[in-house]
């Protein structure tokens, strides 16, 4: 969730994957699958997306990850 932020008041998310190890997968559709439909975010990378205009679900690799997430309201 964006928290108190509502729904197409949010301009940017930041996720951040803070796992030595493992990959994330970031998808519109539920259930996120790995490699279908889906962006990557590596171990320590960070990515941005403008103005997301709906629900976005994560699936990690091979174990738990823990992700950073940001949110800039408008």
């Amino acid at each position: 969730t964006t928290g108190e932020i509502a729904n197409g008041d949010c301009l940017f998310l930041e996720f951040t994957n803070l796992s030595d190890t493992n990959f994330v997968s970031f998808s519109f559709e539920n259930p996120a699958v790995a490699g279908t439909k889906s962006f990557k975010l590596l171990p320590g990378q960070s990515m941005i997306l403008a103005r997301p205009s709906g629900a976005i679900y994560a699936i990690a690799d091979t174990a738990a990850v823990t992700i950073l997430k940001r949110a800039v309201e408008a």
